[in-house]
């Protein structure tokens, strides 16, 4: 302990006379002499504050209560929204044409051959449609080695529908007058006496048609597949000739349907009562009877078939039985859509062959013929229809079909004066065998190009008959029109009719039949009809049309071959513009 006290004094007091050998402020350094310090140089460096490498996150753990509570309380944010209105998108149109509410049409040709036509009705309506029209058509012509053939068709009528928003309710009134002479025989070979003159005169041969016909429809268009749409018409017509036979006839159509579910059903219902009526001074003929139907069926199906199913019930007091019943069924297949659209079919129905429908088909029957009623057993039918282009289509088919009462008019045998004429026909029925095959072509272009194509070929079987009398095997139309610009058009209308047989008790230079019966063959005829308009304005046009050019003296019925050719000219005019209601 003594020696650490000394040591320490030791060093004390060469620290302080360190001390004594430094100059003050005002001393100064002469360096007349060396000054020698005796220790060893040890150079040395601050240390520097510096930062780590590795850098570290010094923080401070806080543990939070998870458990806190807190309510959030909603506020409805008020909000505004102005749509810009916008302005409506609009569709341009064609514009509509001008209508008027009248029609006129005057025409004149050899023969002394005359057409006249008048039409009045209103124009665009949401509300209403109605008008009047009057046809006349005529000739005083004569035909070669025949009687007076001078005819006129006569028609008038005046209808009117109201439209609802999905109803409509129509109604019509027709009177119809076709007058014509029975010229089928050769004045030649009949010797000229007073009394067969006034026998075969214009009077005494002629004949005529007289129909009034009131007619009444109700049809609605509910948009609704709930909805039961339905469709009713009324018809009566009054119907008689110039000997005073008389028909009157009421039908009744009616036609229900809706959807159920994605099938379509539909109902048709009818009722055609007819009373036919003959008196003469030594016959007197009346004849009643009444045809009931009612023919349910439905339709199903997906975008590339379809497929109806129904049957037709009939009930009928006249023919040979009184409950028919038929099938009706369809079934179509798109092979390729819109293009290839194979169909088969099958069918049946009860078609009465009354006094009117007769004389339409025939004018020369007589007054009194056998009405009936003809039941096509069976009808089947197939074919593929579809398009070769946009504006190209077609149909092919075949069918068979097995016919009980096939209507057939016969030359009546008759005499005058000792001498034989044939110019009255009769009718037979019987039953038949039909196999036809049948193909339509057509094109479309709207406002430049039109026209339709078919043909058709029967083979006939029958029962009783010797020959389908007066039926052809082959029947060819050809219909077009084409428009030059929007100043002409042109018309052609052609016919070809097939080879036919006509019955006959003549057998010189006819064809022996067997059984006493002769038949007679017809030519086929080729009935060719061109017409050109010139439109010289929207109301004026000019027209002339050109019948039977091919002049050809052909038969439709035996012994009565029709006029040779016939030109015609005429103007059509349109008037009575309605005025422009002012705007207000």
């Amino acid at each position: 302990m003594r020696i650490n006290k000394i040591l320490l004094l030791i060093i004390i007091l060469v620290s302080t006379s360190a001390l004594f050998g430094q100059r003050g402020n005002g001393d100064t350094l002469e360096t007349k002499g060396d000054v020698i310090i005796f220790k060893t140089y040890e150079p040395r460096i601050s240390d520097a504050f510096k930062l780590s490498d590795v850098p570290k996150i010094i923080d401070t753990v806080i543990k939070i209560n998870n458990n806190v509570p807190y309510d959030v309380k909603s506020k409805r944010a008020l909000t505004t929204f102005e749509p810009k209105p916008i302005r409506p998108a609009k569709m341009k149109g064609e514009p509509l044409n001008k209508l008027y509410k009248a029609y006129a049409l005057v025409g004149i040709g050899n023969y002394l051959t005359t057409n006249a036509e008048l039409v009045v009705n209103n124009t665009r309506s949401r509300k209403w449609d109605y008008g009047f029209s009057a046809y006349h058509h005529g000739s005083k012509g004569s035909v070669k080695d025949r009687g007076y053939s001078g005819f006129t068709d006569n028609n008038f009528k005046v209808y009117g529908k109201k439209f609802f928003f999905n109803k409509i309710a129509s109604g019509q009134l027709k009177y119809d007058l076709n007058s014509l002479h029975k010229y089928g025989f050769d004045p030649a070979t009949i010797s000229s006496t007073p009394v067969l003159d006034d026998s075969l005169d214009k009077k005494s041969i002629a004949q005529n048609f007289q129909n009034i016909e009131p007619s009444l429809r109700f049809k609605t268009y509910f948009k609704d597949s709930n909805e039961l749409n339905y469709d009713i018409n009324l018809k009566y017509y009054h119907y008689w000739d110039k000997a005073k036979s008389s028909e009157d006839n009421i039908l009744v159509n009616a036609t229900v349907d809706r959807y159920i579910n994605k099938e379509f059903g539909q109902v048709d219902l009818w009722l055609d009562i007819n009373n036919f009526k003959y008196t003469r001074s030594d016959i007197f003929l009346n004849e009643a009877s009444t045809i009931f139907g009612l023919a349910p069926s439905v339709i199903t199906g997906k975008e590339n078939w379809k497929l109806k199913i129904g049957a037709d019930i009939v009930f009928s007091n006249g023919g040979r039985q009184n409950f028919y019943i038929y099938p009706n069924l369809y079934f179509k297949y798109d092979l390729v859509k819109d293009i290839i659209i194979p169909y088969v079919g099958a069918k049946g129905g009860l078609k009465r062959n009354n006094f009117k429908s007769l004389t339409q088909l025939n004018p020369f029957i007589i007054s009194d013929p056998i009405t009936g009623n003809e039941n096509t057993k069976i009808n089947l039918y197939g074919g593929v229809r579809g398009e070769l282009a946009s504006n190209l289509s077609f149909n092919v088919s075949a069918g068979y079909r097995v016919v009980e009462d096939l209507a057939l008019f016969i030359n009546k045998p008759d005499s005058v004066g000792g001498f034989a004429i044939n110019n009255e026909f009769n009718v037979r029925y019987d039953d038949a065998n039909i196999t036809s095959f049948s193909a339509e072509l057509g094109y479309q272009k709207i406002k430049d190009f039109s026209f339709l194509l078919k043909g058709e070929y029967f083979i006939y079987s029958m029962n009783n008959q010797k020959a389908a009398w007066h039926m052809p095997n082959v029947k060819i139309s050809f219909n077009g029109r084409y428009n030059i610009g929007h100043k002409v058009t042109l018309t052609a209308d052609i016919f070809f009719i097939g080879e036919r047989t006509a019955r006959t008790n003549d057998p010189i230079g006819t064809e022996n039949l067997g059984g006493g019966v002769y038949g007679v063959k017809l030519d086929p005829l080729i009935d060719l009809n061109l017409g050109v308009e010139y439109y010289f304005s929207r109301r004026w046009t000019a027209f002339a049309r050109f019948y039977n050019i091919a002049n050809s003296r052909y038969a439709i019925y035996y012994e009565y071959p029709q006029q040779g050719i016939t030109i015609m000219g005429g103007m059509t005019y349109k008037f009575w513009q309605p005025k422009k209601r002012s705007k207000k």
